[in-house]
C-alpha cells in the first residue's frame, strides 16, 4: 500500500497520559470516514507497559485502524519545560520527522486532551505547498501571545494542539538546528513550550484552518466571545459561532479538563468517548448537580441543594480568604447571618482589612527578620546559588513576566518557571514583586516562608532601567529593567522593620576597601555626567530648565506609592513638605516637581505663587538636580540621586537613605546608628544588594556594563550606535 493510501495522525504522550490519549484516539477512529487507511503513530519516550499496549491493540482491532508506537527522546528539550500543563511529551513533535516512516510526507498532529468529532481526513487534505510547514487554527489568545513572543501583531499564530505538518518540507531544511538555536538563546523565556517556539520561528510558513478544527479556551462561552474575542484574536465571531455549534475538535486545554473535574461546557462529550474507550473501567463520570434531562420538579430540588452547597462554600471561602485580614468575626455575623454586606460599606471593610493586613504583615516580617538577621545575603551570591530551572513563585501578572516589564527576572534567575502558576509549597523560593496586600498572590508569596524557604523582595534597581512601565514607544529590549535590587528580609523602602540593606549599613564592620571606594566614586561621577536616573530613555534631554540660584526643589510622589505607605508618611505629608520648604527658605524660590503619574490627574495640584513655582511636567529631573541647592522629599528615590550630587536633602518620610547622617530628617529612625558616606550608601544599595543582566547575551553583568547598555540604547534610538548586539536588538 503506497503512502497516498493513508491518512496519517500523530499523538505524543507519556505513560501517565496514555488513558487520555486512548479516549482521543477512540473519538478519532469512531468518526473516521474515508477509503484510505487511518494510520496513527504514538510518540512515547519508553515502551508501553503490557496492559496499555493491549488496550491500544484493542482500539486498532475494534476500529480496523493501524497504531504504531514510536520511541522518541525529548531529553534535549527537558530543560525548557515550564508549567504543570507542559510536559516533556509536548516536545516530541519537534523531532517526529526523525522517527516517522521515510516515505511519509504529511501528518496531522493532535494533542491528547481533546476529542475528534469530525472526519480527520478533511483536515488532513489541507493543501500545503513547499513553503508552508504547518496549518492550524488561530489561538484564541493570539494577540497577547504575539506580544509575548515578540512577533508582528498580524503574524500567523497557531494553537499547536492541532497541526497539519509538512514532514517533507521539514526534512528538507535544518529544522532542529533552528529550533535548538532558539532554545539556547531563549531557554529561560519559553513559557508556552513548543507552541511558542514554532510560532516565533515559522510564523511566515504557516496558514490557518477553520477554528472548528480546534475549539479551545473559552470559545464555547458565547458571552465571553461577544465581550472579549475581538481583543484577543483575529477569529471572526461568525467562525467562532459556527465552531461552537458544530465543532470538529473539542480541545480541553487549560484547567477545564473533564477527567480532573473541570466544568467544561462540553465535558459530557468527553465522557461519552471515555465510556467507549478501552479504559472505560478507570473513568467515572460525576453526577452533575443540575441536569436539563430531569423533570422540572427534580431539577428544582437539585438546584436548591446545589445553591445551598454553593452558598455554604462561598461563606467558607470568604471566611478563609479574609481570616488573614482580621474580618472573620464580621463575616460570621453578616455573611452567615444572611445580611450579606448590608451592615458595613465596602470601603470601610476594605480599609479595615488593609490596616489589619499591614499589621499582620509587619508582625510576620519582624519575626522572620529576628530569625534571619545574622545570616549573610548579597544579591549576586543569592542569584548564583539558584539552581537552573528552579521553581519561583512570584506575585506578578503573567503579562508582566511573559514578554512584559519583569520578563528579565527570568534571565537573572536562569529559569522560565517564574510566576503564580508555581504553587507556593512547591516553589524553591518566592519573589515579591508587588506590595499588593489586597491580593492573594502577595500572601501566597509570604506563605512560601512558612515552608522554610527563601522569600526575596525585588524591584527595579535604582539605575537599572531604560524605559518606564508605561512607555510603549521605547524599543522592546529597553522596556524591561536590566537591574534589580533584592532583599531577603523586606523591601528596602519598608521602614517598619530592618531590611537587609539597613542591617548592612548599620553593621559597624561594614567598611569599603580603597578599591571599592574608588569604584563607587567613578560610578557616581558617571551618574552625574551621563544624566543617569531610574528610567533613562528621556533623562538628560528633556525641556531645558534654568533655575534661580540657590533654589529649592520639592519632589512630588503618588499618594499610593509604596515608599509613602511604608515610609511613615501619608498623602498630606507632601503638602506639609512644601509648606516647610517655603517656611524654612524665605529668600529662595521653591520649585515643585510633579510626579509623572500625577500629571493627568487632579492629585497634588498646588497653586503657582511668587514663592512656589510648578516645574513643567516634561522638565528633566537630572537638570533640575544639577542646578538646585536643596531638595525636599518625602521618600522619593530623587532624594538618593540628590545625595549623590552633593545636594542638601530634607526628608519627611523614612527612606532607606535617611538616618545615616547624610540627610536632614524630620522623622528619626532610632535603629539606624551608624554614620555613612555617600559612597558606602551607593555601594551597599547599587552593588551589594543589586544584580544586573544583559538581556541580549542573557548573562549577569556588572553595574558598569548596565550603564553602558543605557548609553548604547540612547545612541541606537538616534541612529548612532549600530555595532553592539544591544543596539541591534533595540533596532529590531
Amino acid at each position: 500500500m503506497n503512502n497516498d493510501s493513508y491518512v496519517n495522525v500523530v499523538f505524543a504522550t507519556d505513560e501517565e497520559y496514555l488513558p487520555i490519549t486512548a479516549v482521543a484516539m477512540t473519538s478519532l477512529a469512531a468518526n473516521y470516514k474515508d477509503a484510505r487507511r487511518l494510520r496513527v503513530f504514538v510518540l512515547v519516550d519508553r515502551p508501553m507497559p503490557e496492559d496499555d499496549a493491549n488496550r491500544f491493540s484493542c482500539i486498532a482491532e475494534r476500529f480496523d485502524i493501524e497504531i504504531y508506537p514510536l520511541l522518541v527522546s525529548a531529553e534535549d528539550f527537558s530543560a525548557v519545560r515550564t508549567s504543570r500543563g507542559i510536559s516533556a511529551a509536548t516536545y516530541f513533535r519537534l523531532g517526529m520527522h526523525l522517527v516517522l516512516p521515510s516515505d511519509l510526507e504529511k501528518v496531522v498532529y493532535l494533542d491528547s486532551d481533546m476529542i475528534i468529532l469530525g472526519n480527520i481526513a478533511e483536515v488532513f487534505d489541507t493543501v500545503l505547498d513547499d513553503r508552508t510547514l504547518f496549518a492550524g487554527a488561530e489561538d484564541y489568545n493570539s494577540v497577547a501571545h504575539r506580544k509575548s513572543y515578540k512577533t508582528p501583531p498580524t503574524s500567523v499564530n497557531l494553537n499547536a494542539g492541532v497541526l497539519v505538518c509538512n514532514i517533507k518540507a521539514i526534512r528538507a531544511m535544518d529544522f532542529l538546528e533552528e529550533v535548538s538555536a532558539y532554545i539556547e538563546q531563549n531557554r529561560y523565556l519559553i513559557f508556552h513550550g513548543d507552541q511558542q517556539i514554532l510560532n516565533y520561528l515559522f510564523a511566515g510558513r504557516m496558514k490557518y484552518i477553520h477554528i472548528r478544527w480546534n475549539m479551545h479556551g473559552q470559545l464555547f462561552e458565547p458571552d465571553w466571545v461577544a465581550s472579549n474575542l475581538s481583543g484577543r484574536a483575529l477569529i471572526s465571531p461568525e467562525d467562532a459561532a459556527e465552531g461552537r455549534k458544530s465543532p470538529s475538535i473539542i480541545h480541553y486545554n487549560g484547567a477545564m479538563k473533564p477527567w480532573n473535574g473541570g466544568a467544561h461546557p462540553r465535558r459530557r462529550d468527553w465522557y461519552r468517548f471515555a465510556r467507549l474507550s478501552t479504559y472505560n473501567d478507570i473513568f467515572f463520570e460525576p453526577s452533575w448537580p443540575i441536569s436539563k434531562t430531569k423533570s422540572r420538579r427534580t431539577r428544582s430540588i437539585s438546584n436548591k441543594i446545589y445553591r445551598t452547597l454553593w452558598l455554604d462554600k462561598l461563606s467558607q471561602a470568604l471566611t478563609e480568604g479574609y481570616r488573614a485580614k482580621g474580618t472573620r468575626t464580621w463575616l460570621d455575623r453578616n455573611v452567615k447571618g444572611g445580611k450579606l454586606w448590608k451592615q458595613k460599606p465596602f470601603d470601610e471593610l476594605r480599609v479595615l482589612s488593609e490596616k489589619q493586613s499591614l499589621i499582620q504583615m509587619h508582625t510576620f516580617l519582624t519575626m522572620r527578620g529576628l530569625l534571619r538577621r545574622d545570616k549573610k545575603f548579597s544579591a549576586a551570591d543569592f542569584v548564583r546559588s539558584i539552581p537552573r530551572n528552579a521553581k519561583v513563585y512570584a506575585n506578578a501578572p503573567n503579562d508582566d513576566l511573559e514578554g512584559g516589564f519583569h520578563e528579565n527576572i527570568k534571565l537573572i534567575f536562569q529559569t522560565p518557571n517564574v510566576g503564580m502558576k508555581v504553587l507556593p509549597y512547591e516553589a524553591d523560593f518566592s519573589l515579591v514583586l508587588h506590595m499588593a496586600i489586597r491580593t492573594s498572590g502577595f500572601w501566597d508569596a509570604l506563605l512560601t516562608g512558612s515552608f522554610d524557604r527563601e522569600i526575596v523582595f525585588g524591584e527595579a534597581a535604582f539605575f537599572g532601567a531604560y524605559a518606564g512601565y508605561f512607555d510603549k514607544e521605547a524599543p522592546t529590549v529597553g522596556r524591561r529593567p536590566f537591574g534589580y535590587i533584592l532583599d531577603d528580609l523586606c523591601y528596602y523602602y519598608d521602614a517598619r522593620q530592618p531590611s537587609r540593606l539597613e542591617l548592612k549599613l548599620n553593621d559597624n564592620a561594614y567598611r569599603l576597601s580603597d578599591a571599592e571606594i574608588d569604584r563607587a566614586k567613578r560610578l557616581i561621577k558617571r551618574i552625574r555626567t551621563e544624566s543617569l536616573t531610574k528610567y533613562n530613555r528621556n533623562s538628560g534631554k528633556g525641556r531645558e530648565i534654568v533655575l534661580e540660584p540657590g533654589s529649592v526643589v520639592a519632589i512630588d510622589q503618588t499618594p499610593h506609592d509604596a515608599s509613602i505607605r511604608f515610609g511613615g508618611a501619608e498623602k498630606r505629608t507632601i503638602t506639609d513638605m512644601v509648606a516647610a520648604a517655603v517656611r524654612e527658605n524665605p529668600g529662595a524660590t521653591v520649585y515643585f516637581k510633579r510626579h509623572p503619574d500625577n500629571v493627568k490627574t487632579d492629585r497634588n495640584i498646588l497653586p503657582s505663587t511668587a514663592r512656589v513655582k510648578i516645574l513643567p511636567d516634561d522638565a528633566d529631573i537630572t537638570q533640575v538636580l544639577d542646578q538646585c541647592a536643596i531638595v525636599y522629599v518625602v521618600a522619593s528615590q530623587v532624594g538618593f540621586e540628590a545625595l549623590l550630587r552633593g545636594k542638601k536633602v530634607v526628608t519627611f518620610g523614612m527612606p532607606f537613605y535617611s538616618g545615616w547622617g547624610l540627610t536632614d530628617d524630620r522623622q528619626a529612625i532610632a535603629r539606624r546608628t551608624q554614620t555613612r558616606t555617600a559612597e558606602e550608601l551607593f555601594h551597599a544599595a547599587c552593588i551589594d544588594m543589586s544584580v544586573y543582566v544583559d538581556p541580549v547575551s542573557q548573562r549577569l553583568i556588572e553595574i558598569e556594563d548596565a550603564f553602558d547598555l543605557v548609553q548604547s540604547l540612547r545612541r541606537s534610538e538616534i541612529g548612532v550606535d549600530t555595532q553592539s548586539d544591544f543596539a541591534r536588538a533595540a533596532a529590531e
